[in-house]
């Protein structure tokens, strides 16, 4: 490749880094009840899991026959911690806690739930500075939980489904790791496997509102939980390590607790303590003392990329 080219890519990656960044720290304020207007979380969830399947579904129907049967079966629960499970307790939690907890208690503790889950379940061990970075991570949300339980309101319930929905992402990106998962092609079934269970469920629950609902509105949040969430953001990421690197990605990513909670107070109109501000800026320095720390070598706790792994067999 040669050398203009090479930088064009590269600027192209960086630019893609930051949409992923600035779509995934926007989306929770986005899908706050101040913004989202008369969609209860029901609605959300179904936008969410419901146009992301509709994207996905093409490209798992071409490579049908290409996907290992494993990969069918294992999808199953797959589903439940990246897909419905997981998107079902982010946009609970958000009807209860503040946009910038989300960011902070998601994306911000996913590190330290992977060492975590990969020390458990496959006795992988991480090196000392990583270990420092995940210690200032657990204090950071420490601290965000002390903030909520002081209050002894729904808010708590609300962090408690974040840190939840973390650890389910951990094990997602494990497995995908474990069982040597093509990325692409385990998000697509993720994604119809979730359609076929919460859009059967969503009719039989009382809160739907989407009859009622102005167009404005569905239309606003199909373009946020289905399209930008659930299709930009994910080619962004992956484009981005493709061209950039994981490690360069992972440190951009680093600034998700930040704009997380500048966009809770801008979008959300969600206040901010001093308690919030302190825990982001503890988070925030242990994801990019962690993410340093595996400068140079290859992180085993990382989940395969698209670009370093080959078609599956087929079964």
């Amino acid at each position: 490749m040669s050398e203009p080219r090479a930088q064009r890519s590269t600027l192209y990656g960086y630019i893609a880094a930051l949409i992923g960044v600035l779509l995934t720290a926007t989306y929770p304020a986005m899908t706050r009840p101040s913004f989202v207007g008369n969609l209860s979380a029901a609605d959300l969830l179904v936008l969410r899991v419901g146009v992301s399947a509709m994207l996905f579904a093409p490209y798992l129907a071409w490579k049908a026959r290409k996907v290992p049967r494993q990969l069918w079966v294992t999808g199953l629960p797959l589903s439940f911690f990246q897909g419905w499970g997981m998107a079902a307790l982010v946009i609970v939690g958000l009807q209860l806690a503040p946009a910038s907890h989300s960011s902070s208690l998601g994306p911000g503790m996913l590190s330290t739930s992977v060492a975590l889950l990969g020390f458990l379940l496959y006795g992988i061990r991480v090196e000392r500075m990583q270990s420092m970075g995940i210690a200032l991570i657990v204090g950071g949300v420490i601290l965000i939980l002390t903030g909520s339980g002081a209050t002894l309101g729904t808010q708590l319930i609300g962090d408690v489904m974040f840190v939840m929905a973390s650890a389910f992402g951990a094990f997602y990106l494990l497995s995908v790791q474990q069982k040597k998962l093509a990325p692409i092609l385990a998000a697509a079934i993720v994604s119809v496997y979730s359609a076929v269970v919460v859009v059967p469920w969503y009719f039989l629950v009382p809160e739907r509102h989407l009859a009622t609902s102005s167009a404005y509105e569905i239309v606003i949040q199909v373009f946020v939980q289905g399209i930008l969430r659930g299709g930009v953001c994910f080619v962004a990421l992956n484009y981005s390590i493709a061209t950039i690197g994981s490690q360069r990605t992972s440190i951009l990513y680093a600034l998700l607790p930040a704009l997380g909670l500048v966009s809770s107070i801008s979008i959300a109109a969600d206040p901010a303590s001093w308690m919030d501000w302190g825990a982001v800026a503890i988070i925030t320095a242990g994801v990019v003392m962690g993410t340093l720390a595996r400068k140079g070598r290859k992180n085993e706790l990382q989940a395969p990329l698209p670009s370093e792994e080959p078609e599956p067999k087929r079964a």
